[in-house]
């Protein structure tokens, strides 16, 4: 669904994107549902290999690192991933548009 991403390397700010967790474990984002129904851009925007369940639910601890400026700090959602599968695993953070968003993200990751 429609979520809020954190992007940048060095300085971190929030934008909306529409992410997808697989059932091959990785999650992968769009920058907007339309491009996602359209399959415009040539595919996603990006993706990572999540870590499997436990360690998923290890981090949920993290969200209070989350980089300032999300919408909701009840809607955001730590996540552990890789660029590559295999790779090592970095905590990461979305935040849900609502309640409900954030509800159904931690689901689908743990």
């Amino acid at each position: 669904g429609v979520v809020y991403k954190t992007t940048g390397r060095y300085f971190k700010s929030w934008q909306r994107r529409y992410v997808v967790v697989t059932d091959d474990g990785r999650i992968v984002w769009w920058n907007g549902v339309d491009r996602f129904l359209a399959g415009k851009g040539g595919g996603p925007k990006g993706q990572r290999f999540l870590a499997p369940p436990l360690q998923q639910r290890r981090c949920q601890d993290a969200v209070t690192r989350a980089p300032l400026g999300y919408p909701k700090l009840g809607n955001v959602v730590a996540y552990s991933a890789s660029i590559k599968r295999g790779g090592k695993q970095r905590t990461h953070f979305l935040c849900g548009v609502d309640a409900a968003d954030a509800t159904a993200l931690r689901a689908a990751l743990c």
